[in-house]
């Protein structure tokens, strides 16, 4: 098999894989009463932001990565 025939191979592979492929399902988060957020009431809940890495990570490390950053 040439270099060029092997290339078209791995594009011809990669689109029969697509064939087959299963669309992700995503459920939307909700309130209590079971009515979809907005967008801006959980954007971002799952970062992790300067104000939880000073809470999570010990003292030393946190300031280390605070001037490695160029933060402080």
């Amino acid at each position: 098999m040439s270099f060029v025939n092997a290339h078209a191979q791995a594009r011809f592979d990669a689109l029969r894989d697509l064939n087959f492929k299963v669309p992700r399902v995503f459920e939307f988060p909700v309130d209590d009463q079971g009515q979809p957020l907005k967008i801006s009431d959980f954007f971002g809940v799952n970062t992790f932001d300067i104000f939880k890495m000073k809470e999570k990570l010990p003292k030393d490390v946190f300031f280390s990565n605070y001037c490695f950053f160029g933060i402080g």
